[in-house]
């Protein structure tokens, strides 16, 4: 993701997922070809940093997908990219990247030291997994993937766009892309409480970063468990982040 065609070592994979299961790697303080991770922090390393990876490291979320969305986010480049697919068909959600402390020779695949992170998806759950196709069967899904920038990460995603926050005394701070021209607002809650509601609107080459300022600044506590919703002008809610 970005302008430098390499990735950061802030380079995150967002994955909701609480395990997944190795499929290759180099680095021999993880386990081998089928073994479990616990996903983000194993073994107090935080695998959705990529520059806490020493070796490549290829992965499947485990036991399947989980949905409705995967994410790569570089926020030094303040770019990246989503997945957005039905995880009851498209069971198969794969991340793959080269290493960071000793990563692979990029010469194996380009000759201008260019790098990459891989997102993967398919039918089955794993590799070693197949899928079978009976005579006169078929089998179709939609799927949305977009790049999107400038809103500094990602929490929560779909196909209408890609939503991240982080509160503030004043009111929460919202970085939030569309894939599309939108018109609507976003309404901060707090549990049950709405705390906060903006008119925004954003566009691919537009995305919306701003605060949503809490109606009552007194009545929200610091650490508060904070919701995020967005809503079309007519009020139907279309994402959510918490």
């Amino acid at each position: 993701p970005g302008k430098e065609n390499t990735p950061s070592a802030e380079t995150r994979s967002i994955i909701p997922a609480d395990e997944v299961a190795v499929h290759s790697t180099a680095d021999n303080a993880l386990p081998g070809m089928g073994h479990t991770l616990t996903w983000p922090l194993d073994a107090g390393r935080d695998l959705s940093r990529l520059g806490n990876w020493h070796d490549y490291l290829g992965f499947f979320e485990w036991p399947a997908a989980h949905g409705p969305f995967v994410a790569v986010y570089d926020p030094v480049q303040d770019a990246g990219g989503v997945r957005v697919f039905p995880a009851a068909i498209a069971r198969g959600s794969k991340v793959f990247a080269l290493g960071w402390q000793r990563p692979l020779d990029t010469a194996y695949y380009t000759n201008d030291g260019s790098s990459y992170v891989e997102l993967h998806g398919g039918l089955a759950p794993t590799f070693n997994d197949q899928v079978a196709l009976h005579a006169g069967e078929t089998v179709k899904w939609s799927e949305t993937w977009y790049p999107l920038d400038g809103i500094g990460g990602v929490k929560s995603a779909n196909e209408h766009g890609a939503l991240t926050f982080a509160q503030r005394d004043d009111g929460v701070q919202v970085g939030f892309y569309s894939p599309q021209p939108f018109a609507g607002e976003l309404v901060v809650l707090a549990g049950d409480q709405e705390v906060g509601r903006r008119a925004v609107t954003a566009a691919p080459d537009a995305p919306f970063t701003g605060v949503i300022p809490y109606a009552d600044p007194a009545s929200v506590p610091a650490g508060a468990d904070l919701a995020v919703r967005v809503l079309d002008k007519t009020g139907i809610p279309l994402l959510a982040a918490d």
